[in-house]
């Protein structure tokens, strides 16, 4: 054990970052590029996926912090500290998002009306997803998401590469594992990661990402569920 502990400690840091990256979103970016053109009969989200994504980020996460703890990373490194201020600031962050993704949709729906009007119209996520999954989804999914793409992503590439190539990477990543959502995908997901990824490397808080990804997605599958 203890030697195993040493192996992994002795990683370099570009292996440490192809584990972590490669662990937490190939299988994600593989299944969402293999998408694209794909015919599909009904919605892409529904409970089942759900319960699979739920499974998967389950394993990953206590694989990946268990990995990174032995390689001396912290909660307080990657600015995972809740508390009920932060918790309210993420509320505003995801305001500001909303609001940035409001105007991507106002300039795309001029530009491109031929396709976002159908996008708008297109279902992606199955009614009648119970309340358990989607509770679940809405802890795991954001705490799983914002940990790896912001809270490592950034810090890591922040310090070697700089500000803006650590937020344009982690919105790109963010980006292309959602590309199975079609433009509707492109349109909502780019304003969101833009803001979330300039939010945490100018803050170096993660936990109001964690809320503010929260309230997206809890806020999303209940109207799905009611529809």
């Amino acid at each position: 054990m203890r030697q195993f502990e040493a192996m992994i400690k002795n990683l370099s840091p570009r292996i440490e970052f192809c584990v972590v990256i490669v662990a937490a979103f190939g299988w994600f970016v593989l299944g969402s590029v293999a998408s694209i053109g794909a015919r599909t009969s009904g919605p892409m989200i529904t409970e089942r996926h759900l319960v699979g994504v739920l499974a998967y980020e389950v394993i990953v996460l206590l694989v990946l912090t268990s990995f990174l703890a032995t390689r001396g990373w912290t909660p307080p490194r990657v600015g995972l500290v809740p508390s009920w201020r932060s918790s309210a600031v993420g509320l505003l962050v995801a305001t500001l998002a909303y609001v940035a993704y409001l105007i991507a949709w106002a300039g795309a729906s001029y530009i491109f009306p031929s396709s976002v009007e159908p996008a708008e119209s297109a279902s992606l996520v199955a009614s009648g997803i119970g309340l358990g999954t989607i509770l679940a989804v809405s802890v795991l999914n954001p705490l799983f998401e914002e940990l790896f793409l912001c809270g490592y992503l950034i810090t890591v590439l922040k310090e070697a590469r700089g500000f803006w190539f650590a937020v344009n990477i982690s919105a790109g990543v963010r980006l292309v594992y959602h590309l199975y959502q079609g433009p509707l995908g492109v349109i909502s997901i780019l304003p969101l990661g833009l803001v979330f990824g300039y939010w945490y490397a100018r803050t170096k808080q993660l936990w109001p990402l964690v809320v503010a990804h929260a309230a997206f997605d809890l806020v999303a599958l209940l109207w799905y569920a009611a529809a």
